[in-house]
């Protein structure tokens, strides 16, 4: 293994005593020789802390794992004391409710290996419902709604990340040097995802491989679901602004400029959803209503869909 240099699976958990067994084992049955596991329990109230207890046990002559369990700091608080926590030169990032697929540890790293100039990696993935069931084999194309082609170049790249920038869970893999040049992850911040690639890709640090490394699990828990969807918008837009700085060139102010357009309107949206739903009780046989409500959910999966096909027809160059 001394060839090998090791890679730490890093593993935020809250209350995901369902699935962290799937998620532990599949890190076990990937072939990369040198890994390890750590994992935080953020405070979890289930029976998540007894059945990782259970797990290191039958395994702990086969994988070397960190174990921590404390009250509750949140995601970003909880990656950034992970990334402390763990002794890899690589770290592979993902959620307790997803699991590792298709040996895609070392295909990643194989990747950084050969190109010295980035420093982290993503993939695609699978998406999977809460039994396991496929629903789309690509995470990126279907849910997503991405032009895979533009992500094997740095300009495509760049207009992916600002323009989209969906990265669906358990494909990103970091070099650890990455956190000496750029700092580990913004605590005022609810996500950790976007906010950090966004400087990754600024500086041309990000790559991808075509490859399902993955399966993202879509329930009634995942953020986009929840109410937080507002808040995590309303950073993105923040953030966007704050990006006119780290991208020089002409043409991605214009991709900017475009995205804070979009926001505005996902956060008009999403506000008025919210209260819809939120009044449901209220206003629970209002037929109207109720169609009111099913057509805005429509709007909603294709909002991304028609803002992506604009903007790359208008600098498809």
């Amino acid at each position: 293994m001394n060839n090998f240099p090791l890679i730490s699976a890093i593993i935020p958990v809250y209350n995901r005593e369902k699935y962290i067994k799937q998620a532990l084992d599949s890190v076990l049955d990937e072939d990369y020789p040198n890994k390890e596991i750590v994992v935080i329990n953020d405070g979890s109230t289930d029976n998540t802390d007894s059945v990782i207890k259970a797990w290191i046990e039958e395994h702990k002559d086969k994988i070397s794992v960190i174990y921590k369990s404390r009250e509750n700091r949140g995601i970003t608080g909880t990656l950034n004391e992970l990334i402390d926590l763990s002794n890899g030169e690589y770290i592979v990032f993902f959620g307790s409710d997803d699991y590792l697929k298709n040996n895609g540890i070392r295909k990643r790293y194989e990747y950084l290996r050969i190109h010295p100039d980035k420093l982290m990696v993503i993939a695609d993935c699978n998406l999977v419902d809460s039994y396991d069931n496929l629903i789309y084999k690509s995470a990126l194309e279907s849910f997503g709604k991405v032009n895979k082609k533009l992500l094997f170049t740095n300009d495509g790249m760049k207009k992916f990340m600002i323009l989209n920038g969906f990265t669906p869970g358990a494909t990103l893999m970091a070099d650890k040097k990455i956190y000496k040049l750029l700092g580990k992850y913004d605590e005022t911040f609810h996500t950790e995802d976007w906010v950090y690639l966004i400087k990754v890709t600024a500086r041309n640090m990000l790559g991808y491989i075509d490859e399902i490394v993955s399966a993202y699990r879509i329930h009634d828990s995942n953020a986009c679901f929840s109410d937080s969807i507002i808040i995590i918008t309303m950073e993105q837009f923040k953030v966007t602004l704050d990006c006119f700085k780290d991208f020089k060139e002409f043409k991605y102010k214009y991709y900017l400029i475009l995205k804070l357009i979009y926001l505005s309107i996902f956060i008009q949206y999403i506000s008025l959803k919210l209260k819809l739903i939120h009044s449901k009780e209220k206003y629970k046989n209002d037929k109207f209503r109720e169609f009111f409500i099913k057509t805005i959910l429509e709007i909603q999966i294709e909002l991304k869909n028609i803002f992506n096909s604009i903007t790359y027809s208008i600098f498809k160059n």
